[in-house]
């Protein structure tokens, strides 16, 4: 058992290997499940175990509540310290979608925003400086801002970045997940017979 987790070594083997290649290679790794399945554990061992070796962690936690925010996803991954990494194109692109300033015609296009959010994880990312960006519950994203993680998982920059993304089924649309067809896809069963009771003893011993 590691960090409270039982009964997922495939799965905790699968996140280590990500993050042992990271800086050879961006990765991306989709958790899927009900709720109540474990994906959160799963999240949180993927960020303890990101921080363990080093690597910057950025998380994302959406809630139902804030799903209509346009954009409100995308602000808790653009760090204001980080725009200035950023040309003016890519940094006044996500100005704008955050509300920090006022378009100058056309407001930036999924594409233009999706570049920009390219641009600034390279930037963090560079030299020696992996990073790990972790979203719980993609269902719960703003509609805005699923569109642009969406563009920016399929165009990873070729090292330092790991994306963990945790999805369940609801009814609130039916593409709510964010579509990477190289992200390895990890589907939660329910624990076994024998994790079970371990985490039941681990609970009566606390």
């Amino acid at each position: 058992m590691a960090n409270g987790l039982v009964g997922r070594d495939a799965e905790r083997a699968s996140v280590d290997a990500a993050l042992d290649r990271v800086r050879a290679a961006s990765a991306s790794v989709l958790v899927a499940g009900p709720a109540g399945i474990g994906k959160t554990a799963l999240l949180r061992y993927a960020a303890g175990a990101a921080e363990a070796r080093g690597i910057d962690v950025v998380t994302v936690r959406p809630t139902r509540s804030e799903a209509h925010l346009a954009f409100a996803a995308l602000a808790d991954l653009v760090r204001t310290r980080d725009l200035e990494s950023l040309g003016e194109h890519d940094r006044a692109a996500l100005d704008v979608a955050l509300g920090r300033r006022v378009a100058e015609g056309t407001p930036p296009q999924t594409h233009q925003l999706g570049a920009a959010l390219i641009a600034l994880l390279a930037a963090r990312a560079a030299g020696d400086h992996p990073l790990a960006v972790i979203v719980d519950d993609i269902q719960w994203v703003d509609a805005a801002s699923r569109e642009v993680l969406t563009f920016a998982a399929r165009r990873l920059p070729p090292s330092g970045v790991c994306l963990f993304v945790g999805q369940r089924p609801t009814d609130v649309a039916a593409d709510v997940d964010v579509d990477v067809p190289e992200a390895q896809r990890l589907d939660l069963a329910p624990l076994a017979d024998a994790s079970i009771a371990a985490v039941l003893d681990g609970a009566v011993e606390q």
